[in-house]
């Protein structure tokens, strides 16, 4: 039986909902078909893959974003580590481009969605300190070869909490107009 990431699919309706026509990659817990990899380099292999992503956006032939969702609690050294290893990251390699190796832009936004019901009951040291990681990441910015520019992290309560899905929409939209 396959395991629902109500999460996962929530957040990928809000990115549908503001990504340019056939700019949304998914990877399979968010409702897309294959896993999303990112390279260190232009040759996919398993010494280049470095990570894989939840979902992101490419425009003008270059990565724009990149979300990461956590739907199974919060370790600050998880969220860290999946933000380096995208960092780290030159190229996006995917099935559906064959012969491509789509570069990261030099103004990527990272997106990370923890959902804030999983930090536990008296959570709330747990979403202070996901803030407090938000805030020096957001100081060391950019990041990595290609430049992650820009950082949000949303702790939405669940997946019917339209109002932080809004919220990054409008982080999406603001990246990708220009605005």
């Amino acid at each position: 039986m396959a395991l629902i990431h109500s999460l996962h699919l929530a957040v990928a309706r809000a990115l549908a909902a503001v990504a340019p026509a056939r700019a949304l990659y998914l990877d399979p817990a968010c409702g897309g078909h294959q896993l999303l990899s990112l390279f260190v380099g232009d040759q996919p292999s398993v010494v280049t893959r470095i990570c894989e992503v939840d979902a992101l956006i490419v425009v003008e032939g270059q990565v724009r974003v990149i979300v990461e969702i956590e739907e199974s609690g919060f370790i600050p050294t998880k969220i860290c580590g999946k933000l380096l290893t995208s960092a780290l990251a030159t190229h996006f390699i995917h099935a559906s481009l064959p012969g491509k190796a789509i570069p990261l832009g030099s103004d990527v936004l990272f997106i990370q969605v923890l959902d804030r019901i999983k930090l536990g009951p008296g959570a709330g040291h747990k979403a202070e300190q996901a803030e407090l990681i938000a805030e020096r990441v957001r100081e060391g910015l950019p990041l990595g070869v290609r430049g992650i520019a820009h950082y949000e992290m949303y702790l939405p309560r669940g997946p019917a909490d339209c109002d932080v899905l809004t919220k990054l929409q409008d982080s999406v939209r603001q990246i990708l107009t220009g605005s």
